[in-house]
């Protein structure tokens, strides 16, 4: 099974993020979840990587996050100044209930204008990373380049109105006799 694309958003600067899943099977194995950087020079990393689950338990599982991570960018592309710090992270992270059976909870960082990153991606010190990443990207954004041309005519000097009387009158006017 191939990997499909859940969304994508490309920043002005050119970075392009790519959320991409596909699901376990019994000829290519496990399914897997990613959100892949692609830098404007054509370098790419990735910010999330999560093995195991189902084709629809992955594609929810990197919308999540993705979602974040786009409505961040989003913000910060038009101006916002989006931070966190270390005591923003939610570290629970682990398996939980009875013999690990109750499911994996996700960490979580919460930004200053409230977007909430989670993940539940491997071990708790994982997690943290991935969140973190993640958040770095959105926090180190700029903002977009303002596409306003607009030029005023405005003559706020009044320039057709001035003269400039020191040439013409006077002893020491210009133009010499």
């Amino acid at each position: 099974m191939s990997y499909r694309t859940y969304d994508s958003y490309t920043t002005a600067d050119g970075t392009t993020y790519e959320a991409i899943y596909k699901g376990k099977s019994k000829k290519y194995g496990s399914g897997r979840s990613q959100i892949i950087k692609t830098n404007a020079d054509g370098t790419s990393e990735i910010l999330s990587s999560e093995k195991g689950g189902t084709s629809s338990a992955n594609k929810k599982r990197v919308g999540t996050t993705f979602d974040a991570l786009k409505e961040g960018l989003i913000k910060a592309e038009a101006g916002e100044n989006i931070t966190y710090t270390d005591d923003d992270v939610n570290a629970v992270g682990g398996t939980g209930g009875f013999l690990g059976l109750g499911g994996d909870t996700a960490s979580t960082i919460t930004l200053s204008n409230g977007t909430v990153i989670s993940s539940s991606t491997g071990d708790t010190a994982n997690e943290v990373k991935t969140i973190k990443r993640i958040a770095d990207e959105i926090v180190n954004t700029k903002a977009a380049p303002s596409t306003d041309t607009t030029t005023s005519t405005d003559d706020v000097l009044n320039v057709d109105s001035l003269t400039d009387t020191s040439l013409t009158d006077g002893a020491d006017a210009g133009g010499g006799t």
